[in-house]
């Protein structure tokens, strides 16, 4: 049982580390709550320490839960694939010169959060929307003052 409590322990000693990481912080919400519910078990079996009706295999079972859990947060993957399918998304909006899209390109692969990364494609593509509306607006002022009205 001392072997498994201290298995125990081991699997939580890293809490504050995983929950201030990137695995964590941009994860799907289901796969936090599944992380945060088996470290908080095992901190409430933990603290039942001393009681004599501690189990070795439901500590054991805690510990792989835990375990699992952490292995299951692969928020470092989706922040990346996120970023990948943003540049995607910027290089197919042609609204934007390349300056624009190199800065905005620039700013996505430097977000450190999903939501940061959506942010910097919304801009991106309300700034590609703008763009376009000052090209057409150019345009249709070409086409006025070439007009015989205009003359």
């Amino acid at each position: 049982l001392n072997q498994a409590m201290e298995a125990l322990h081991k699997s939580i000693q890293d809490q504050k580390q995983t929950e201030a990481g990137i695995k964590l912080i941009n994860e799907d919400k289901p796969q936090k709550d599944a992380y945060q519910a088996a470290v908080q078990k095992a901190t409430d079996l933990s603290n039942q320490m001393n009681k004599p009706t501690l189990d070795k295999a439901q500590v054991e079972q805690l510990t792989q839960a835990v375990n699992q859990a952490k292995d299951n947060l692969h928020g470092d993957q989706k922040l990346a694939d996120d970023k990948q399918h943003a540049v995607t998304d910027l290089n197919q909006l042609n609204g934007l010169n390349n300056p624009q899209r190199q800065a905005l390109e620039s700013q996505i692969n430097n977000a450190a959060t999903r939501g940061e990364v959506a942010q910097k494609l919304a801009e991106a593509k309300a700034l590609d929307q703008a763009m376009q509306a000052l090209r057409n607006s150019i345009q249709d002022q070409q086409q006025t003052e070439s007009g015989s009205k205009f003359i």
